[in-house]
């Protein structure tokens, strides 16, 4: 059996392709206008040495609340494949931190070390890794679309409109 010419597919080959840089920038107007403004968010780049780190910031303006929902981070020479970290990667058990009450502080923290340490694939918990600009898309959107993001986005809309007169009285979180 003979086989063909090898050649280049449309999935290793996209003269549109974007850096993750973009792609996060891409996003910034658009929580801002599906919130009328009550949240935001703000993509800052760092660079030390090699290394090239985005971060994806939420940004809650009446509240003076900001976190970072996301991290990506690639060499400066090559952007992908680039390691993506955020808490939306983590299993709803280990984000609330409900440990068993039978496990002591130092047996914890010594556990979660030895994870950390071997990881999976030589990832962190709350890391993935995308090799392309598709696979970078789709684990962003996975993290938007997570519990963890869901929540914090409801909880603080709830908080601002609490804030602005537009929900619940003030005082103690309801």
């Amino acid at each position: 059996m003979s086989v063909g010419t090898p050649s280049w597919s449309e999935a290793t080959i996209r003269p549109d392709a974007q850096t993750p840089g973009t792609v996060l920038h891409d996003l910034e107007p658009s929580l801002n206008e599906k919130t009328k403004g009550i949240l935001q968010t703000q993509v800052t780049t760092t660079f030390a040495g090699e290394m090239v780190e985005h971060h994806l910031d939420l940004i809650a303006p009446r509240l003076e609340y900001r976190i970072t929902l996301l991290a990506a981070r690639h060499t400066k020479d090559l952007v992908y494949p680039v390691i993506i970290q955020s808490r939306g990667f983590l299993p709803i058990d280990t984000r609330t931190r409900v440990v068993p009450l039978s496990l002591s502080a130092a047996k914890l923290a010594s556990i979660m070390q030895k994870l950390a340490e071997k990881g999976i694939g030589g990832l962190d918990a709350d890391e993935q890794e995308a090799a392309s600009e598709d696979e970078f898309r789709r684990l962003v959107q996975q993290v938007l679309d997570s519990p963890y993001t869901i929540s914090l986005t409801h909880s603080l809309i709830a908080r601002s409109n609490e804030k602005s007169g537009n929900g619940a009285p003030q005082g103690n979180p309801q």
